[in-house]
């Protein structure tokens, strides 16, 4: 795609933590976009390995910090050092397709859009099971938003620099820990449009092992709730149309996991309730059977099985998790 005069500049931001030479793959994927007006701001975030070194035969703007300040505060200083009118978020281990830039342009061409975020695609280069899990998930999720969402996926979301910039970037509070993407998704969603593009699909290089999986939803979980704890007594509602971050039936599952964990010490009392853990697993199964039917479709009957079973262990680590987040706000732990 040839540049235009009127083609509006994006600012490419992304944070790094080592993985040099997956960083070298996705700026390569930059490189082949067919639209070509824009600049690429890395903000090395006091790496062990020497960014600057290893990735100076690229033409990209290198920050580094001088300690680790985590994702979202790496973020907020890529914006500060960029130009563009357009803000690109993405990660270090994200593959971008050649027309990436070009869909984000078009769609941030209405007045009306503030903001797009774009979704996993099924393509992913382990074959484990866990990582395909995941990536599917995080897929089938996104695919089922409707037009808007609240949701600000920073792996492939961009925004308008005037809008960022209104709404305070991202929360500096969260420090190294993840999941601040979530909360700037709701800032924006107060008084802003973010565009859910279906188009914007992207290849998400990320290893999962079963434990890991459980752990990110244990941790994930643990930060929804403080969020949502935090922003309680907030005055400002949106005028958009209400959207829901997650399916409803991920949330019908965790109180049945929550249910399942009584039937140990009620068996005590009678057998019968023995049955309730089967019974919670094959529940949680139907309510998602959507989901299910797209995994057989996607991967097949043997891994539509094992992650029916799975989905149970899954939500209830994210039961956990947000039970922990409740127990240790009580406690004055707010992020």
């Amino acid at each position: 795609m040839v540049k235009k005069k009127s083609s509006p500049l994006i600012s490419i931001v992304i944070p790094v933590y080592n993985r040099t030479e997956l960083l070298k793959r996705v700026i390569g994927t930059i490189f082949k976009q067919e639209y070509t007006n824009y600049e690429i701001i890395i903000v090395d975030d006091n790496s062990s390995e020497n960014v600057s070194s290893e990735i100076k035969k690229y033409p990209c703007k290198v920050i580094r910090n001088s300690k680790n300040l985590g994702p979202g505060e790496s973020r907020n200083i890529g914006v500060d050092k960029s130009q563009g009118d357009i803000i690109f978020f993405t990660d270090s281990d994200v593959l971008l397709p050649a027309d990436s830039l070009s869909i984000i342009v078009d769609e941030l061409s209405s007045k009306s859009v503030d903001a797009v975020v774009g979704l996993l695609s099924t393509k992913i280069e382990y074959d484990n099971f866990a990582s395909n899990y995941k990536n599917l998930y995080m897929h089938y999720t996104y695919l089922c938003f409707g037009d808007f969402t609240n949701v600000f996926f920073t792996s492939v979301a961009a925004v308008k620099k005037k809008v960022f910039n209104a709404i305070g970037g991202f929360d500096a509070k969260f420090g190294i820990k993840p999941n601040e993407d979530l909360e700037i998704g709701l800032r924006l969603y107060e008084k802003h449009v973010i565009k859910s593009s279906k188009k914007l699909q992207v290849e998400h290089v990320k290893y999962y092992s079963w434990v890991s999986v459980l752990l990110t939803d244990y941790d994930r979980g643990s930060s929804i709730v403080r969020i949502m704890l935090r922003r309680r007594n907030t005055e400002n509602e949106s005028s958009n149309p209400k959207v829901n971050s997650y399916p409803i039936t991920f949330a019908v599952g965790i109180l049945m996991s929550a249910i399942s964990l009584l039937s140990f010490p009620l068996s005590l009392i009678s057998l019968y309730f023995v049955l309730i853990m089967p019974l919670s697993i094959v529940l949680i199964g139907a309510i998602n059977i959507k989901f299910i039917i797209f995994l057989h479709k996607t991967k097949g009957y043997r891994f539509a099985v094992k992650s029916f079973l799975f989905l149970y262990l899954d939500i209830l680590a994210y039961g956990f998790g947000i039970f922990k987040g409740i127990t240790g706000f009580i406690m004055g732990k707010k992020y």
